[in-house]
């Protein structure tokens, strides 16, 4: 969905890893009489190895570059395809994986898998700086492609070169839902150029949360049509999703939340309207994050209203050598399995 032309109010935009439980693990070996143990340290290391390396429950999102050519930037901020300005193709990226970080650490739905094609285009007339477009849905009426394009028309665009740490930001705490799924999420910038212009990564975030299914423009999408009470413009998030006392209410505007309705309470959300100016950064709020999940199907396991505490810096071209815990991992299996080797020699010698 486009996103206004940033109006003169701000919008502001808590995964928790499972730990592993596990017993000694003991292999008896038994030939007549005779009864061998497999080293117990061994096989505790090996089973702490095995279940710190599986992979948390989470959603897969997919970036797809194959239409964003190489971007540049002009000294007015204004991105492009052309030849003519600096080349943020690796930054751009970055700021998009940190998006994209964001939110697959919020919604813990293993069982999703999308993928997000990124492109930079004319928004001027559509007076935008992005837009979404869902484009199909799995067999669980979840999006499973979606298109966000970028403006290269005439707007000014901050790329934080380290998006994931904000520290071109000082993000305030807003109390929302007694302060526990809000706080330090929207904030000004603290120098330039962040101040003088749009702020990509918050753009992109916003863009996202309507490609995960917060938009109502494609007749397809009955997720969100089937939760949002069409007469009032209520999204009610049930306890089942938040894990509080009783259900809330958010209130609805066009496909944006209502950043204006009942004092502006919701204002300090990605998704909240009239929109965010120049040199402020909007991150998920817990409200973005139950908004999804209440629309997706989630319950309040499969949510973490903290995505940013396990965010990580990005790198556009990672290595293709296996991450130490994995070559852990088969480093100790290699030692149990030698060591089942030896013991079985010993027993038939």
């Amino acid at each position: 969905m486009p996103v206004p032309v940033w109006s003169d109010k701000g919008i502001q935009a808590s995964h928790t890893t499972s730990r592993a439980e596990y017993s000694l693990a003991r292999l008896i070996i038994k030939r007549g009489a005779h009864v061998k143990k497999i080293n117990r340290i061994k096989c505790m290391l090996a089973a702490t190895v095995f279940f710190s390396a599986a992979p948390a429950c989470a959603m897969t999102i997919t970036a797809d570059y194959s239409s964003l050519g190489t971007v540049y930037q002009d000294g007015g901020g204004v991105l492009s395809n052309t030849l003519g300005g600096t080349d943020v193709t690796d930054i751009f990226k970055s700021n998009v994986q940190t998006s994209l970080n964001y939110w697959q650490n919020a919604i813990l739905l293993n069982s999703w898998n999308m993928t997000i094609s990124f492109k930079l285009d004319n928004l001027s007339a559509l007076s935008a700086a992005g837009i979404s477009q869902l484009d199909s849905f799995d067999g669980n009426t979840r999006p499973l492609t979606t298109t966000i394009r970028v403006d290269s028309s005439a707007t000014p665009f901050y790329i934080d070169p380290t998006p994931a740490d904000n520290s071109e930001f000082t993000l305030a705490d807003f109390t929302i839902l007694s302060g526990t799924v809000n706080s330090g999420r929207f904030g000004a910038a603290v120098g330039t150029p962040a101040n003088r212009r749009y702020d990509l990564l918050s753009l992109i975030l916003h863009e996202m949360e309507h490609a995960l299914g917060f938009d109502a423009s494609n007749a397809s999408n009955t997720r969100y049509t089937s939760v949002i009470n069409g007469a009032g413009d209520i999204l009610t998030v049930p306890t089942l999703v938040s894990g509080l006392g009783s259900p809330f209410d958010i209130p609805v505007i066009g496909t944006h939340i209502d950043g204006t309705a009942n004092g502006g309470i919701f204002n300090n959300t990605s998704l909240a309207l009239p929109g965010f100016n120049f040199g402020e950064r909007a991150l998920l709020s817990g409200v973005d994050i139950f908004a999804i999940c209440t629309i997706e199907g989630c319950d309040a396991s499969q949510l973490n209203t903290n995505p940013s505490a396990v965010l990580r810096s990005v790198d556009v071209s990672p290595s293709a050598v296996p991450e130490p815990d994995i070559l852990l991992l088969m480093s100790v299996a290699g030692l149990g399995m030698i060591g089942m080797v030896r013991r079985r020699r010993q027993l038939r010698s």
